[in-house]
């Protein structure tokens, strides 16, 4: 039965922004996205913004108009299985109130975008540390804590680099005001785990106990594929962080994504399995999801990696795999493509 979206609402564009390294401001992420939502006006902030209040109008006529129904991992498992999932709920169970004139109730920080990682289904080649992403990253930083500092609860980094490796972001870290988000109640950070090592988490003492939440991306089972899916890693050293991690009392959730491709379609339940081995004493969540043209990607070399299209080679393989962590049955994970 196909699924009539003008029964629910993404809560999404009433609470969140994500801020680009263009300083752009999206009420969603932009991949997510068929159109581009950035605001274009430029008139007060991306938040009041006539594009963000053209999205918020799309979400409560139920047209999704703006929306991928495949790029949005929330949106593509509705579509499927008609359930809701995530931020996206019964149209019924709705509290306008949810939204705040003044701002946003969670940021998205990605607009740094050093990395110590040059993962192919991210960026072409390595993006480190300069000081023109510095002082860009800072001068965002500034603007985000005089807009919506009083407005936010909860930041999440960063998605796009590490925030671990952002010189500028680790910094805001380090120093970070608690003065300047009074409402504040979570860190959420998202990384590749590569430097989330002891000596640097007691470098950050200060948001200890703000970061109860993470993502980790890790796309690979073994040491062989990591090295090609996550250019610039060690897959000795990540498997010795995740353990470090584990330990931590305050960090109480992480989800572990993985970027399904052609090239780690067959570790997708050794994924799975691996994780559940070493991560024993936190609540975990499993985010599968379909590699994205992002206009990185040479187009043979993406048509080569969608094991997931029915024309792939591969494609009987890759349903077989799923279909082996599904018959797990844990509600924890999460498979879109």
């Amino acid at each position: 039965m196909e699924t009539n979206l003008k029964d629910y609402i993404c809560t999404v564009p009433f609470s969140d922004v994500n801020v680009m390294e263009n300083k752009s401001e999206y009420v969603c992420c932009k991949d997510w996205m068929d159109v581009d939502i950035a605001n274009k006006d430029k008139k007060g902030t991306g938040w009041t913004s006539k594009t963000a209040v053209e999205v918020r109008e799309s979400m409560l006529d139920g047209s999704f108009k703006f929306c991928s129904t495949s790029a949005c991992p929330h949106l593509s498992t509705v579509t499927k299985s008609n359930v809701p999932v995530g931020p996206i709920i019964k149209r019924e169970h709705f509290n306008p109130k949810l939204y705040n004139e003044s701002g946003p109730k969670n940021i998205k920080f990605s607009f740094d975008s050093a990395c110590n990682l040059a993962c192919p289904s991210c960026r072409i080649d390595f993006i480190r540390n300069s000081e023109f992403i510095e002082n860009r990253t800072l001068n965002i930083l500034n603007d985000i804590k005089k807009d919506y500092g009083t407005s936010i609860e909860t930041i999440a980094m960063s998605g796009y680099g590490d925030p671990f490796y952002s010189k500028a972001f680790f910094k805001f870290l380090q120093d970070f005001d608690k003065t300047a988000f009074p409402k504040l109640s979570r860190i959420h950070l998202h990384t590749n785990a590569m430097l989330w090592n002891y000596l640097n988490w007691e470098k950050i003492k200060n948001v200890h106990s703000y970061i109860k939440t993470a993502e980790i991306s890790i796309d690979a089972a073994t040491a062989d594929t990591y090295k090609v899916v996550r250019k610039g890693g060690n897959w000795d050293l990540l498997l010795k962080n995740l353990k470090f991690i584990n330990n931590l009392p305050l960090l109480e959730q992480i989800t572990f994504s993985f970027v399904i491709q052609q090239q780690n379609y067959k570790e997708i339940y050794d994924f799975y399995k691996l994780i559940k081995s070493i991560v024993v004493d936190k609540e975990i969540y499993f985010l599968y999801y379909s590699i994205q043209d992002w206009g990185i990607l040479e187009p043979e070399n993406y048509q080569k990696m969608k094991v997931w299209d029915k024309t792939h080679p591969e494609h009987l393989e890759f349903f077989e795999v799923v279909e082996k962590l599904r018959k797990v049955g844990d509600k924890n994970v999460s498979i879109s493509y």
